[in-house]
């Protein structure tokens, strides 16, 4: 983190009460108590479906064909 970054939290955390900059500390050092945060990246969708999706599976098509079911059950609903 910057020193300038620093410096405005720090000036922002003595502008709150008292009571509020106690539990402001207590969150920060419950945090560094638990140690760093695990990854949070966003899981890679192909990683997780790879085993039930074919490598060659198309995406668009199949979108292609469940529109093209959905326009047709739609005309075939309209009297």
């Amino acid at each position: 983190m910057s020193s300038a970054r620093l410096l405005e939290i720090d000036r922002q955390a003595a502008e709150l009460p008292l009571d509020e900059q106690r539990e402001l500390l207590t969150r920060i050092a419950m945090r560094v108590e638990r140690g760093a945060p695990a990854d949070e990246r966003p899981a890679s969708l192909r990683g997780i479906w790879s085993p039930p999706v074919p490598d060659d599976f198309d995406l668009d098509e199949a979108l292609r064909d469940a529109r093209g079911s959905w326009t047709r059950k739609l005309d075939d609903a309209q009297p």
